[in-house]
């Protein structure tokens, strides 16, 4: 394995991408002192995963980051990268080229790359174990590695022959294996905890399951024996309901049969009474008819008495209308004359008008033309007035003009001949200069502007990264705080479960009530449930609240007290103990309100209780006068101050009672077992569960979508810094190349400034000038003449308007009198045409009332002869009318005698027919309900065993020969009673938490296994490791005697191990240089110390060579002598290592292949220049 490249981006001294390749075996980098050429062999500590800020000569990890100079700015981030070729394997990995890269942003991120696959620092460690690169590895050696090899602790100094005796590997693996163990047995201890809880809930769990088992065998014998007893109910009601169907039958052949009887006489009666009615009808019609017809008669005959006294009424009046009809005919005459004077006078005054309204017309569109012309003079005159002032004020600027251009032009017009060349050549060199200025402001205010904008979004960026990074921080804490309350809530809800499943905390006759109510269901719609379960209350109160209720919140509340009744009755049956009922309808409390300003009184006892308006009652009883303080020295002081006058319990469950009593004590603070409000505080558990797993949902959601952000954030951050790293350049530029040229600029202005001191403005007044002031002035003259005419003009128009509106008020003064005139014989004309119409009117009601007399009297004659000949037609008919009469009347009497025979016998038949009916409905009722009562046996069964009506049948019929009795079912019932509450669901549960504890017992088993394997690894692992070490140590002692013999020419050297333990000990160099004693390497010279390091690394080399070697000025401290062996031993490594030497001195240099030069054109930016040598 070879190294081929290394590329530095931004790390300390190395501003700029810089990339070195190692193309031969051995490569010197030279360069002055401070130049930066120990930064590469800091960059490839660095990248191989140093963590020491002391090693890398820094005082923060952000110091290796480039800082800025004055002339380039600093960087965001350190990227390095070192290329290995791998095509011989060594690193068992599928790359032949292998690329470690270290990326460190200025923010703290940092980032490890394998071949641009982002990994772990751990996985760049382990990838180098036993090959010498990396931090504890002797393929880095500089000046400061020298000194911790020679005055190092022994203990230190051990770490490079680990690597070197190729045991680093084994003990990383034996490290590994031993937090393994460390983990496994934690694993073990926890799950044997888990096993103890798991081992006592199984056999609770099976006493549990024992107890189901025989719960379920009585309740199928008890089932058995329900329809066995039944089947006794089932036979009577069907043999009952076979009889009375029997007898049903019966009894209806015989309804139909006098039905028959009965349909018989109805069919002979309706005839008879047909016939009856018939007659009877003709005879009372007959009566009515005669009747009637004589009432018209009469009628009649005073109908003619009164028409002829009508007659002679209507005559009279007809006499008196005549000569009315004369008078109005007289009076319309007069009228009709008038009218016609009256028209004739209208027209005359209308003629007259037409004329008076053609000549105020004609006035008003004179008026109307002078008015127009009077307007146009008007604006005519303005805009003379305006012209005239305007040129006033042209021809005093042209006057003032033309004798300051006399005295100014005789001084100036010889100084601006000589002046003019000189100032035109040096503004065009001041014009090309200000735009180049000019661009290059531009293009550095743009380049700013874009820094400025760079910066913005950086820092933008950056705060938006931190915030993705808080907020991601924050999440996962919040989740994993919501996954453990997560955990907790399910475990929390599961036991309350439980509780409220088998009435856990209530007494035994609690559990058996509500067993014995989930078999009978109108027993569990008359139980509201205990008043612990109705009840809820704050947790700090729920202390005090048990205490004070105590007993009551088992107590059973129901609507009334016939439901207490019922249960009681049914528990006296089945045998349950004795409870207390609370029914709603019988208990109330005294509305009495207590206000008490009292700050040791907490709060009353009823007020912390939430519960149904309806169970307020109940609670107000026992709680209204029941107070709630803090402990029991404030509970005696309260007693004192209301003289016993309310029951008072603190938050520890101390009670002082109103006769003065005192009971107290410890008192666990776990509620757990506590039944107030269990089923709310299940419902708000449930609800916080829920609300907990949407937030954990939404969290991880949320957190995905922020290391995406973070990630991209990140690539725009880099991407903005290199572009504001190449613009900052270009400002520098722009900055220089813009100081020149406004200093050129400078020197041309001032130039300039001392030619114009001599130049003065010209001012020439031409012949144009002189001309238009002269034509200027002939003009204002003739304005002024305008002007006068205009205004004459102006004033004769005036007068005439005058006049003309004089003669327009006469004209309308003349119309206003015509129209009144008009008017007036206008109404007077109206007002005789409407007396014509009224008398007309009247006229014509007169004559169509004569005629109407003359029509009325005749009608009235001929009615009067009309009449008579009925008068003498309806005595006739009377006559007619009084024979038939008497002869119906003997045959009505006659059919009425036969009818009421047959109606007697029809009465008889008929009470025996309802008699019949009456009976079969009784019958009927008395089958409906032997089969109610049937389906009701069935339906009860079919409810109580869940089956089918036809089910239930099959059943009865089954079970109908078993030998049960109500003393034995009692006896199975006393059994399960006794047997208590049990849950079938733990058979279930037993099987599968004894599942679960074998399948633990297994995993313990595995644990131990585990343990002892990973006991035999590490021991198998150190005993390798310590034959490994002893035998590679042997022969790194032996090698480093005979090189420190060579390299000195002459002395002794060895190891030696600091104790027994291989696996642990420290390791000691003793040096004894030619001509000197044995002595302790700090003793030595500094060239002894440095050739004695070098001896043992030379000797490492030899024993397990290193792919590569930096030797960082290790020859710095060796004389010309010693260097020469130095460079001589180096040349015997040079076919398995390849050697990159920063040094100084020219020996090393002259065996270089390639000579990188590291050198600083610009304060603190090093740059790389190469050499290779054939």
């Amino acid at each position: 394995m070879k190294l081929k490249s290394i590329e530095i981006n931004g790390f300390k001294s190395f501003a700029d991408n810089v990339k070195l390749n190692f193309e031969s075996n051995i490569t010197a980098i030279i360069g002055p002192n401070g130049s930066g050429k120990s930064n590469v062999s800091d960059a490839v500590r660095w990248v191989l995963g140093e963590q020491s800020i002391k090693t890398l000569r820094a005082s923060k990890m952000e110091d290796v980051i480039f800082s800025g100079t004055s002339q380039k700015v600093k960087k965001n981030r350190a990227v390095v990268s070192i290329t290995f070729d791998n095509s011989d394997n060594l690193i068992p990995i599928d790359y032949k080229e292998i690329t470690i890269s270290r990326t460190l942003y200025r923010t703290g991120e940092s980032e490890y790359r394998i071949n641009k696959s982002l990994v772990k620092l751990k996985e760049i460690k382990e990838l180098f174990l036993d090959t010498g690169i990396g931090k504890e590895g002797y393929s880095l050696i500089g000046q400061g590695r020298i000194e911790e090899i020679i005055n190092g602790k022994s203990e230190d100094r051990r770490l490079i022959f680990e690597q070197a005796c190729g045991t680093a590997k084994i003990k990383y693996q034996k490290n590994e294996s031993e937090k393994k163990l460390t983990k496994a047995k934690d694993n073990l201890t926890r799950l044997k905890d888990i096993i103890i809880q798991n081992e006592k809930r199984c056999d609770f769990l099976k006493i549990q399951a024992k107890k189901a088992k025989r719960g379920m065998q009585l309740l199928e014998e008890i089932k058995k024996a329900d329809f066995s007893i039944s089947y006794k109910d089932y036979n009577n009601y069907t043999t009952n309901i076979k009889k009375y169907t029997e007898k049903l039958d019966e009894l209806k052949n015989e309804h139909t049969t006098v039905s028959k009887e009965l349909d018989f006489f109805k069919k002979k009666l309706i005839p008879l009474k047909e016939r009856l009615k018939d007659v009877s009808l003709l005879v009372d019609n007959s009566i009515k008819e005669s009747s009637s017809d004589e009432i018209k008669k009469n009628e009649l005959i005073n109908k003619k008495q009164l028409l002829l006294e009508r007659n002679k009424f209507i005559f009279e009046n007809k006499k008196n209308l005549s000569s009315l009809n004369i008078q109005n005919k007289n009076t319309l005459s007069d009228i009709l004359k008038n009218i016609e004077k009256v028209k004739l006078s209208v027209d005359e005054k209308n003629v007259l008008r037409k004329k008076f309204l053609e000549n105020r017309n004609s006035i008003k569109l004179k008026l109307s033309k002078k008015s127009l012309e009077l307007e146009k003079k008007l604006e005519n005159l303005d805009i003379i007035k305006k012209d005239k002032i305007k040129l006033e004020k042209e021809i005093n600027l042209l006057e003032t003009e033309k004798k300051a251009n006399d005295i100014i032009n005789e001084d100036i017009e010889n100084k601006i001949l000589e002046n003019q060349k000189k100032i035109t050549n040096l503004n065009f060199s001041k014009d090309k200069l200000l735009k180049e200025i000019d661009f290059s402001i531009e293009k550095l205010e743009e380049n700013k502007k874009n820094i400025l904008d760079i910066d913005k979004k950086i820092i933008d960026l950056s705060n938006e990264k931190n915030s993705f990074i808080k907020t991601l921080d924050f999440l996962n804490k919040e989740n994993l705080n919501i996954n453990n309350e997560i955990s907790y809530k399910d475990k929390e809800i599961s036991m309350l479960k439980n509780y409220i499943r088998n009435y856990e905390g209530y007494n035994k006759s609690v559990q058996e009530l509500f067993k014995l109510c989930e078999s009978k269901k109108h027993l569990k719609n008359m139980i509201f449930g205990t008043l612990g379960d109705l009840i809820s209350v704050e947790e700090k109160y729920k202390k005090a609240i048990d205490t004070v209720l105590s007993s009551n919140l088992q107590a059973i509340v129901v609507n009334d007290e016939n439901d207490a009744k019922i249960i009681i009755e049914q528990m006296k049956e089945n045998k349950i103990g004795r409870l207390n009922f609370f029914p709603i309808s019988k208990i109330f409390s005294k509305n009495e309100t207590f206000d008490l300003k009292d700050e040791n009184i907490l709060a009353f006892a009823n007020n912390v209780i939430t519960c149904d308006q309806k169970y307020r009652n109940i609670v107000n009883y026992f709680l209204s006068k029941t107070v709630i303080c803090k402990n029991l020295d404030v509970a005696i002081e309260i007693s004192k101050k209301y003289k016993n006058k309310f029951k008072i319990v603190t938050l520890d469950a101390d009670i002082i009672s109103t006769w003065g009593s005192i009971s107290g004590g410890y008192k666990s603070n776990k509620n757990s077992f506590s039944v107030i409000g269990r089923k709310s505080k299940l419902n708000t558990l449930s609800n916080e569960f829920n609300l907990l797993k949407e937030n954990f949902k939404k969290n991880n959601l949320e957190i995905l979508q922020l290391e995406k952000k973070v990630s991209y954030t990140k690539d725009e951050i880099l991407q903005l810094e290199n572009k504001k790293e190449t613009i900052s350049n270009d400002i520098i530029k722009l900055d220089k190349e813009i100081y020149k040229n406004r200093l050129e600029f400078d020197q041309i202005s001032n130039k300039i400034l001392e030619i114009q001191s001599f130049k003065t403005s010209s001012l020439t007044f031409s012949d144009e000038k002189n001309k238009k002031l002269e034509d200027d002035k002939k003009i204002i003259l003739k304005f002024d003449l305008d002007f006068k005419a205009e205004q004459n003009k102006i004033d004769s128009l005036k007068q005439e308007i005058n006049s003309l509106e004089k003669e327009e008020i006469n004209a309308i003064n003349d119309l206003d009198f015509i129209d009144r005139d008009i008017n007036i014989l206008s109404n007077r004309e109206n007002e005789l045409i409407e007396n014509k119409a009224s008398i007309e009117k009247k006229l014509n009601n007169e004559n169509e009332k004569i005629v109407d007399f003359d029509c009325k009297i005749n009608e009235n004659l001929k009615e009067i002869e009309k009449n008579e000949k009925i008068i003498l037609k309806l005595e006739e008919k009377i006559k007619n009318l009084n024979k038939i009469i008497f002869e119906n009347k003997a045959l009505r009497d006659e059919l009425s005698l036969e009818t009421e025979q047959a109606s007697n016998k029809f009465s008889s038949i008929n009470e025996r027919f309802f008699f019949l009916e009456n009976e079969i409905e009784k019958d009927n009722l008395k089958i409906s309900n032997m089969k109610n009562q049937l389906d009701s046996l069935i339906l009860n069964l079919s409810e109580e065993y869940s089956l089918d009506y036809n089910l239930v049948i099959k059943k009865i019929q089954e079970f109908k020969d078993e030998k049960f009795t109500k003393e034995s079912i009692k006896k199975l019932k006393e059994e399960l009673r006794n047997l208590g509450t049990f849950s079938c669901d733990s058979i279930q549960e037993y099987d599968n938490v004894n599942l679960e504890l074998q399948f633990q017992k297994n995993q313990e088993i595995d644990l131990k296994n585990s343990i002892d394997d990973i006991n035999k690894i590490i021991l198998k692992l150190e005993t390798e490791m310590k034959k490994t070490f002893l035998k590679e140590f042997e022969n790194i002692n032996e090698r480093f005697s005979n090189i420190f013999k060579i390299l000195f020419n002459g002395g002794e050297a060895s190891l030696k191990l600091d104790s027994e333990d291989a696996l642990t000990c420290g390791v000691e160099i003793i040096a004894k240089p030619v001509g000197k004693k044995m002595q302790v390497l700090s003793l030595l010279s500094g060239g002894e110390k440095s050739l004695t390091a070098v001896a043992l690394l030379f000797a490492i080399f030899q024993t397990n060579p290193s792919p590569f070697c930096i030797l960082d000025e290790v020859d710095a401290a060796l004389d010309d002598a010693n260097i020469l062996r130095y460079i001589d031993y180096l040349k015997t490594f040079l076919n398995k290592t390849q050697f990159i030497m920063v040094t100084h001195r020219k020996p090393t240099m002259e065996m270089a292949d390639m000579i990188y030069g590291v050198t600083m054109e610009q304060k603190g930016i090093s740059k790389v220049v190469s050499m290779k040598f054939n």
